[in-house]
């Protein structure tokens, strides 16, 4: 960003320079009609009355002219200065709003530590096991499915406690996916104002095993995509999801 600063400050330099040597230009060609004209009789004061107007009158407006077009540049220069600024400001934002939420998920892996039974065996689960250890295969009795919580309260006429296992691992990672949704459109927001796709494709790493499960389960959970990989999409006509 500073370079880009740089050489954006650069140019009402570069300008002015351009200008000035162009007004050296026509100075030369000015004093070069004079002495072709002038030099072959007898020099009067009145002739350099005459030079100085016709200096004053070529390069007044050229010096006004390059120095109202250096002022635009620097005013552009500033202009986009700025749009930086406020681009970095509404990244470090969003940047915050990520962490928040990063937090949130982990505190509510953290609470569910629960005992549930799979394939007639009793299991003490946690969370984070269930949503983030690959070799958790227990995991479906933690992340209960839609159906089963349907089938559950169908079985009991809606008469459910909610401190039941099924009811409490059910309402946890629901929550857990109102947080990865909005996570991802943090993410993906971010990764367009920093033209880099790195936030995403950092929390899809590490929350990949916990996605895909909750999306076998039914959560509803959105589809984590890259900006890259959107580009690439777009580029082959493939519709993003």
């Amino acid at each position: 960003m500073l370079q880009a600063l740089g050489s954006e400050q650069m140019r009402p330099f570069t300008i002015v320079l351009l200008g000035l040597l162009l007004v050296t230009l026509l100075g030369f060609a000015a004093l070069l009609v004079f002495k072709i004209s002038v030099l072959p009789t007898e020099i009067e004061p009145a002739h350099f009355a005459a030079y100085g107007t016709l200096i004053g009158g070529v390069l007044t407006p050229m010096t006004i002219i390059v120095a109202a077009f250096a002022l635009l540049q620097r005013e552009r220069a500033h202009q986009a200065e700025m749009k930086n600024l406020q681009s970095q400001s509404n990244r470090l934002d969003l940047m915050r709003f990520i962490q928040k939420i990063e937090k949130d998920i982990q505190n509510a892996l953290d609470k569910l530590t629960i005992n549930v039974t799979y394939k007639q065996e009793d299991i003490h689960a946690t969370g984070n096991d269930a949503f983030l250890n690959l070799t958790f295969l227990e995991w479906p009795a933690v992340i209960p499915s839609e159906k089963q919580v349907k089938e559950r309260l169908k079985a009991s006429n809606g008469q459910v406690s909610r401190n039941e296992p099924l009811i409490i691992c059910y309402e946890a990672f629901s929550t857990i996916t109102i947080y990865l949704n909005s996570l991802r459109q943090y993410c993906e927001e971010h990764d367009r104002l920093s033209g880099t796709n790195m936030t995403t494709l950092y929390f899809l790493r590490k929350y990949r095993i916990g996605i895909q499960r909750l999306s076998d389960q039914g959560y509803g959970v959105h589809k984590w995509k890259p900006m890259a990989q959107q580009n690439a999409q777009a580029d082959t006509g493939v519709p993003s999801v």
